[in-house]
């Protein structure tokens, strides 16, 4: 299995089902096809909308070659532990959905200007809205930030909102940023540079990378200095 560079066509975002679009992974780690053809989706008794969603999706996200075959990447996803499939998630979200990247600031986007990209590509009205539910569940499970008012605007929000003082990311974490009585986590937050769409992709990953890794520190640490003070008391 190897990857073709061929000149990507023009074609609307996955706008399957996110949980339909998960299960079809979970069957493909099972047992990958070398060809997604109609007998492999006869055999899964797919129906023609789905497996026609199902291709688009593939070939969106660059997981699908032009002959219709499995690219490296998928071969990778599919097989890679969660920790490593979490990294690859971010590395397709990234390369694939570039352009709404470039488009805004999605740390702090609305819906409206997230819909505003997915129109501009054709996917308007109830197609439009699938799309981005689509690339939201996506960046939650690459747990690439995303604003609050993104999260809040999902359609049938699968998340707890949150309140007006704390910052949303992928997988419905959330922490404090602006406090009356600001700690040294938040502090440490504020120092962290701000996202620039305009960043080359490789510094956009790594701009993630780092979030995440000051994110799990600082959580580690909270949790951590709450374990010392219960055990002062006890």
């Amino acid at each position: 299995m190897v990857d073709v560079n061929t000149t990507k066509r023009q074609r609307l975002p996955p706008y399957i089902s996110y949980e339909s679009w998960k299960q079809f992974l979970d069957q493909l780690s099972v047992y990958l096809p070398l060809r997604f053809d109609s007998g492999y989706f006869d055999s899964q008794k797919t129906s023609q909308s789905q497996r026609c969603m199902l291709k688009g999706g593939l070939s969106f996200l660059g997981l699908m070659c032009e002959d219709n075959t499995p690219t490296n990447q998928l071969f990778r996803l599919v097989r890679s532990e969660e920790t490593r499939r979490q990294e690859i998630l971010t590395e397709i979200t990234l390369k694939s959905y570039a352009d709404l990247f470039a488009s805004a600031d999605l740390t702090r986007a609305t819906y409206s200007q997230a819909r505003e990209y997915f129109n501009s590509l054709g996917a308007s009205g109830d197609i439009g809205r699938k799309c981005l539910k689509f690339f939201i569940g996506l960046a939650c499970d690459a747990d690439i930030p995303l604003s609050l008012h993104l999260k809040q605007s999902a359609p049938r929000g699968r998340h707890k909102v949150a309140s007006s003082n704390e910052l949303t990311t992928g997988k419905g974490k959330r922490f404090t940023r602006y406090q009356s009585n600001r700690s040294w986590e938040d502090k440490m937050l504020d120092k962290f540079p701000t996202f620039d769409p305009a960043w080359p992709p490789e510094l956009k990953m790594k701009w993630f990378e780092g979030f995440k890794l000051l994110r799990t520190t600082l959580q580690e640490s909270s949790m951590e200095k709450r374990k010392k003070s219960v055990g002062r008391r006890i």
